[in-house]
């Protein structure tokens, strides 16, 4: 539960900072600042969501690129968990 709190948290914060990062941009003509903040202020695993959820991207490109992200995660989870297994002969 607390875990769902803090991703929840996270999220909005990080919609917030799409907003303000356009608003940046759109009002004060202001680039340099404003993408650095949106760079730290989103996180990685949350990226495909953000633009979906800040209408960056429809529903169906969401959809699709949504469906190999996760395709490519679970690989590399498989991988990882494979390569960090003890070597046993």
């Amino acid at each position: 539960m607390r875990e769902s709190i803090l991703r929840d948290k996270s999220y909005a914060f990080a919609i917030r900072i799409v907003e303000l990062n356009r608003f940046l941009c759109k009002s004060h003509n202001e680039y340099i600042l404003s993408k650095q903040m949106l760079r730290s202020g989103t996180a990685v695993g949350a990226l495909m969501s953000l633009l979906k959820d800040t209408n960056y991207i429809d529903q169906q490109k969401f959809e699709s690129m949504s469906q190999d992200c996760s395709e490519l995660i679970r690989m590399l989870v498989a991988t990882v968990k494979t390569t960090s297994r003890p070597y046993q002969q």
